[in-house]
């Protein structure tokens, strides 16, 4: 492919947007009274579920590997979480476990703001009873053996119509 086959390729692309804009996409935007209406009429549809802001270690084990492999995983996150109540910093746990135990394909760090619900149901009642800058005990799951610790936490709020407004306007153009 040229150059001047690529220029075509992009007009023809551009061409194709501008119609499904203008045919679609343009017709299909609510106004903001219908909107208002839509969230008035749909309050639970806005709210936004209890978050936590977590941060993890995951010493990884293959499914089906030895039952010594799965007890290897358990004492190293045992380990880290003595050594977090001891003092050491969890971020530098992190750094530390993923260079020394590469067998266990270490994995950690920030998984950011997680909502309510979103863990598998285990994980989830561990992290929404930790209070905030605790860790949990080592938790056994189907990839290995996982360490939490909860960085932050957001109650369950109800959003206003200007927190909601954008998607919103979104989802109702995507559904006409």
């Amino acid at each position: 492919t040229n150059w001047a086959d690529y220029w075509e390729d992009m007009k023809r692309q551009l061409a194709v947007r501008t119609v499904v804009d203008k045919l679609a996409v343009t017709p299909a935007r609510r106004s903001d009274q219908q909107l208002r209406e839509y969230f008035a009429q749909h309050p639970k549809s806005f709210q936004r579920p209890p978050e936590v802001h977590l941060k993890q270690i995951l010493f990884r084990v293959t499914p089906g590997a030895p039952d010594q492999d799965w007890e290897a995983a358990r004492r190293l996150a045992e380990e880290v979480v003595k050594k977090f109540h001891a003092g050491a910093s969890f971020d530098a746990l992190v750094k530390t476990s993923l260079k020394q135990h590469p067998k266990l394909r270490g994995a950690g760090g920030d998984l950011g703001w997680v909502h309510q619900g979103r863990l598998v149901p285990e994980l989830d009642a561990v992290a929404f009873k930790l209070e905030v800058g605790k860790v949990s005990a080592p938790q056994k799951t189907l990839e290995g053996y996982v360490v939490l610790r909860v960085e932050a936490k957001r109650p369950a709020k109800d959003l206003t119509f200007d927190e909601a407004k954008d998607d919103l306007q979104s989802q109702l153009s995507q559904q006409a």
